[in-house]
C-alpha cells in the first residue's frame, strides 16, 4: 500500500484530486432541486420495487439505481441537502479516479492520464453535475462504464484465465444501465476498444480473432438490445406522457450534436461546417499518426452523446459523459505533437531533468494551476447565484406545514399565499412533493394563490379538510380560508398556532 502511494502516478493523481477540491467542495452548500424532490417522492412511494428492480436487468422501472442513493439518505437525513451532495462529491472524485486509471492502463502515460482527467475535472460546464444531485444518474452511469472498461481491459490481456474480469465488466454494465439509459452504448465502446487496441496497427500474430471478438461482444450486445426494448416499450417508458423524452429520428439530431459540442468549447458557437471540419481534422490526424487514444476518445465522446440527440430538448448536463473522453482525444493529439517537437529539438539534458519525480510533480502543479481556472471561475459564478436562492424556505416549509396541520388526510386541500417557490418554473410543484413526503400521501392538493385562486375555490367545495396558509418572512401562518374567499382584496388576519 505505502509503496503504491510512493509511485509517481499515484502522487500525480493525488495532486490532481487536491486541485479539484476548490471546485467540487462548493457543491456541499447546494440545495435540493425539483428533480431531487420528485425522485425521492417516486422512490418513497414504491421503495420495494425501486430497490428490487436493480436485480431485474430488463425492468422498465426508471433508473432504479437512484433508489440505492436516495432512499437511505432520505431515511437517515430527511431533506438535509448536505449528505446528498457529499455523496455526489465522492462520486465525482470516484469518476476522476476511474478515468485516470483507465487512461493510464491504456496508454501507460501519466501525462496523458493527467491531461485528459484534468480537462474532464475542470470543464466549464462541470457545475451542471456539481450543483444538482439529480445528476447522480449521470455519475453512476459513467462510473459503471469506466469500471466495466477497466475490467474488460484486464480480461482481454489473458482471456483464457481471466473470465472473472469479464463477469465483473458485465456486472458493472448492469449497474450502469440501472443508473442511466446512456450506458446502453457500452458494447460500442468495447468494440472500439477491441478494434483500436487489439486489431489495428498490431502484428497479425497478436491480433484478436474475429470469432473470439464476436463471442465476447454478443452477450453485451444482446443485453443492450433487450434493455432498449424494455425501456422503450415497458409500462414506465420515459417517452409516455412526457414530450421532452419523445424521440425524433431526423437530421435535427446533427444540429443538436453540434449544439452539444458548442457546450464543450463553452462561450464559442461554431457552425455545423466548422464542426465537421474540426472533427474530420482530429480524426484524420489521429489516424495518420496511428494515435489510438485520440481515436478512442473521439469515438467514446460521440457515442455517449448519441442516445440524447433524438430528443428535441438539450440539457447542458448531458455533456458530462462525453467530456470524459473528448479530453482524452484533445490531450492525445496535443501530447503527440509535443512529443514530436521534443524529439526534433533533441535536448537530452532537459529530458533527463524531466524524468526526475520532483520535476514531474512541479510540472503537474504548474499545469493544474494553468487549467484549473477554466472550471473554477464558472463554478464560482454559479455558486454566487445559488447563494441568492432561499433554500431555507424550501427546507422548513414541510416542517412548518406539519406543525400547523399535523392531521392532513388524503384529499385535503391547502391554499398557499406568497409561495417561497418560483411558480414560473418546475418549482411550482415542489410544495406538492414536500407535502407528499411529509404526510406519506399523494392526494394532498396544494394551490398557489393568487395564481390558482379559482381552482382553490372550486376544490374546497369537495373537501372536508381545507387549510389556507400565508408565507411571510420565513414563517407559515394559517388564515381563515372562508373569510379569505369572501374578501376579494385583503386576506383575513392569521389565526391558529
Amino acid at each position: 500500500m505505502f509503496r503504491r502511494l510512493k509511485s509517481i502516478e499515484v502522487q500525480v493523481f493525488l495532486l490532481l484530486l487536491l486541485s479539484t477540491l476548490p471546485v467540487s467542495l462548493q457543491m456541499l452548500g447546494a440545495y435540493l432541486s425539483f428533480d431531487d424532490l420528485k425522485n425521492i417522492s417516486d422512490y418513497v412511494r414504491r421503495p420495494g420495487e425501486a430497490l428490487t428492480s436493480n436485480l431485474v436487468l430488463f425492468t422498465s422501472f426508471k433508473r432504479p439505481l437512484g433508489a440505492v442513493f436516495y432512499l437511505p439518505l432520505y431515511r437517515l437525513f430527511g431533506l438535509d441537502p448536505f449528505p446528498y451532495y457529499l455523496t455526489g462529491c465522492l462520486l465525482f472524485s470516484l469518476n476522476l479516479g476511474l478515468l485516470y486509471l483507465l487512461v493510464l492502463q491504456l496508454s501507460k502515460s501519466r501525462w496523458l492520464s493527467l491531461a485528459s482527467t484534468a480537462l474532464f475535472a475542470f470543464h466549464p460546464y462541470v457545475h451542471t453535475v456539481l450543483f444538482n444531485f439529480g445528476t447522480v444518474y449521470e455519475m453512476t452511469a459513467l462510473a459503471g462504464c469506466l469500471a466495466a472498461l477497466l475490467c474488460y481491459h484486464r480480461f482481454s490481456r489473458n482471456p483464457q484465465r481471466r473470465w472473472g474480469w469479464y463477469l465483473a465488466a458485465f456486472g458493472f454494465f448492469w449497474l450502469a444501465l440501472n443508473g442511466k439509459e446512456t450506458a446502453v452504448v457500452l458494447p460500442g465502446l468495447i468494440l472500439g476498444y477491441e478494434l483500436l487496441y487489439r486489431v489495428l496497427w498490431r502484428p497479425s500474430a497478436e491480433r484478436t480473432s474475429w470469432l473470439g471478438l464476436v463471442k465476447r461482444l454478443t452477450p453485451f450486445g444482446l443485453v443492450a438490445m433487450f434493455y432498449t426494448l424494455a425501456k422503450m416499450l415497458g409500462r414506465e417508458a420515459f417517452w409516455r406522457g412526457n414530450p421532452e423524452y419523445e424521440y425524433h429520428f431526423d437530421l435535427r439530431a446533427l444540429e443538436r450534436m453540434f449544439g452539444y459540442l458548442d457546450y464543450y468549447v463553452y462561450f464559442v458557437e461554431l457552425s455545423a461546417l466548422t464542426w465537421i471540419a474540426l472533427l474530420g481534422a482530429v480524426a484524420a490526424a489521429a489516424f495518420l499518426t496511428r494515435n489510438r487514444h485520440a481515436l478512442f476518445g473521439l469515438g467514446f465522446g460521440l457515442l455517449t452523446l448519441a442516445p440524447v440527440l433524438p430528443m428535441d430538448r438539450s440539457w447542458a448536463l448531458f455533456i458530462y459523459l462525453p467530456s470524459a473522453s473528448f479530453g482524452l482525444a484533445l490531450s492525445a493529439i496535443a501530447i503527440e505533437g509535443a512529443g514530436r517537437l521534443w524529439r526534433w529539438l533533441d535536448r537530452p539534458a532537459l529530458a533527463g531533468w524531466a524524468r526526475r519525480p520532483w520535476a514531474q510533480l512541479a510540472l503537474t502543479a504548474l499545469f493544474l494551476a494553468a487549467i484549473a481556472p477554466m472550471g473554477y471561475k464558472p463554478v464560482t459564478q454559479i455558486r454566487r447565484l445559488y447563494e441568492q436562492v432561499r433554500w431555507e424556505p424550501w427546507k422548513s416549509f414541510a416542517h412548518q406545514l406539519w406543525e400547523k396541520a399535523p392531521g392532513l388526510s388524503e384529499g385535503s386541500v391547502v391554499g398557499l399565499i406568497d409561495s417561497p417557490f418560483d411558480t414560473s418554473n418546475y418549482e411550482f410543484y415542489c410544495p406538492h412533493f414536500l407535502a407528499w413526503l411529509k404526510y406519506g400521501s399523494h392526494y394532498i392538493h396544494i394551490y398557489h394563490i393568487p395564481l390558482q385562486k379559482e381552482q382553490f375555490r372550486q376544490a374546497v367545495r369537495f373537501s372536508r379538510d381545507v387549510h389556507l396558509f400565508e408565507w411571510k418572512e420565513g414563517s407559515l401562518n394559517e388564515l381563515d380560508w372562508k373569510c379569505f374567499l369572501q374578501q376579494e382584496h385583503a386576506p383575513c388576519e392569521s389565526f391558529g398556532k
